[in-house]
């Protein structure tokens, strides 16, 4: 109640959800291309919140963790710790997986964070 300030609770529904998925706007387009990809390198999606089962904020942390596992890995170290522990590498220091080269043959152990400045000067 805007008056009170008091919280009013509806007794049934009072609002629209607002929501579009890729393939609605595909009527709207001239021309389209369909990418396809290996979806864990590319998309998590993040629906819900995290009292959900799947589709949320952690679910999403944990789906790029386990991506810089995977770039830190293909540059030759080697990570010890749980799938889902923290593996955080700057988007200043790869995009992809690039440039890593540094990490060859290095044992890292979770949680892990690499930054900007930490590559820049030769630090983990």
């Amino acid at each position: 109640d805007l008056g009170s300030g008091q919280i009013c609770k509806p007794s049934t529904p009072n609002g629209i959800k607002l929501e579009k998925f890729v393939f609605d706007v595909f009527q709207f387009s001239r021309s389209f291309v369909v990418w396809e990809c290996i979806r864990d390198d590319e998309f998590s999606p993040l629906k819900n919140a995290d009292t959900a089962a799947k589709d949320t904020p952690t679910t999403s942390r944990q789906s790029v963790y386990r991506q810089h596992r995977r770039f830190l890995e293909a540059a030759g170290a080697t990570v010890e710790g749980a799938e889902n522990d923290a593996v955080e590498i700057s988007p200043l220091v790869t995009f992809a997986g690039e440039g890593l080269e540094e990490y060859n043959d290095t044992m890292l152990k979770t949680p892990v964070t690499i930054g900007h400045c930490a590559a820049q000067n030769g630090h983990m």
